[in-house]
């Protein structure tokens, strides 16, 4: 041996440790994982619920429904002496635009149960609430005259 105070030649010599490709990759993704956990927990815990859908008053309800049945019974007097609430021409007469979605456009097939007079029924009422709503509105908004 010299007198040197290095490590004896027989030792061999020592490596750094290092990562492999791999680990490091997981690592990242875990941490990325990580983030995207809290951030998606903090926004929801921040965001408030939406709002409920507004709620009609049962007197408004009331006052459409009677309109609806106004409406029915002038189509029914249009159409004739023999006409049915459920035939074309009086659902076409209560509301067209309803009548082609749920009758022209949609064709029962052999032996389909029939619930086209339900989802039109719906349609005219919301057409009928619409059209009083906005009637309700325009006249709240009319000035009197000088």
């Amino acid at each position: 041996q010299r007198g040197g105070g290095g490590p004896p030649a027989s030792a061999p010599a020592r490596r750094a440790p290092t990562m492999s490709l791999a680990l490091v990759l997981f690592v990242a993704a875990l941490v990325a994982t990580v983030v995207v956990t809290v951030a998606t927990l903090t926004t929801a815990a921040t965001t408030s619920p939406p709002p409920p859908p507004p709620r009609r008053s049962k007197a408004l309800t009331k006052r459409t429904k009677a309109a609806y049945r106004r409406r029915m019974a002038t189509c029914v007097r249009q159409c004739g002496a023999g006409a049915l609430p459920s035939d074309g021409c009086v659902l076409e007469c209560v509301s067209p635009p309803c009548y082609d979605e749920h009758f022209v456009r949609y064709e029962l097939e052999e032996g389909e149960i029939d619930y086209r007079e339900r989802a039109f029924r719906q349609c005219a009422l919301a057409a009928v609430h619409a059209e009083l709503y906005e009637r309700r509105a325009a006249s709240a908004y009319t000035l009197p005259p000088p």
